[in-house]
């Protein structure tokens, strides 16, 4: 995150709005233990039916589970589907 989208963040705080509102901050929603949704992301790092890897600019997003599969992406938006054991941050 550069200094704008820190500024940006700090904004969005001090207004009590979440952070994905003003700063490029990837919003990632969980359903279930069958699908992960994140945007924007950055591309995808690493690719298999049991982990894949989505950047997030200066972080990684790991995603672990069991038949994963990438099944839609945009230039924005990716969306990961399969039984998913576990998400990771990782700097």
């Amino acid at each position: 995150m550069d200094h704008r989208d820190g500024l940006l963040v700090w904004a969005a705080k001090l207004f009590d709005l979440p952070p994905d509102v003003f700063g490029n901050v990837p919003r990632m929603v969980i359903l279930g233990d069958g699908e992960f949704r994140m945007c924007p992301h950055k591309g995808i790092l690493a690719y298999g039916p049991e982990e894949i890897h989505i950047s997030a600019g200066k972080l990684v997003v790991r995603i672990s589970g069991e038949n994963l599969e990438l099944s839609a992406m945009t230039p924005t938006d990716v969306l990961i589907t399969g039984t998913l054991r576990g998400v990771e941050f990782v700097r």
